[in-house]
């Protein structure tokens, strides 16, 4: 019994000690999120807008979300989608792209 045990624990461990590495490169939606909110409070500090806001985050791929960023400037409200992606299975952080250019409008040049 005591052998079966000590298999059962090894067997566990080696599962443990795998299942972190497996999904490791896979693009959580909360840190999609924060990176997200990370960049919108970034850019309201450079070009001096207010209410920064990611109103919603949809997984494109296991390693992409498409966040809908937004900011006020000069009471005009102005949004545009935030592609936030892996690009290759090493990286730890994940990349930011701007896709439109409503946000370009309100002062905001990359």
């Amino acid at each position: 019994m005591s052998k079966r045990i000590a298999l059962l624990a090894i067997a566990l461990s080696a599962l443990l000690a795998v299942a972190p590495t497996a999904s490791a490169h896979v693009l959580g939606k909360g840190t999609a999120e924060q990176q997200a909110q990370r960049f919108i409070r970034v850019l309201k500090n450079q070009i001096g807008g207010k209410r920064p806001s990611v109103d919603s985050c949809r997984r494109t791929s296991r390693h992409r979300f498409i966040c809908r960023v937004s900011l006020t400037r000069n009471g005009r409200r102005c949004s545009d989608p935030l592609a936030v992606f892996y690009t290759s299975h090493r990286d730890r952080q994940p990349n930011l792209r701007l896709r439109g250019t409503r946000i370009a409008l309100c002062g905001y040049e990359p």
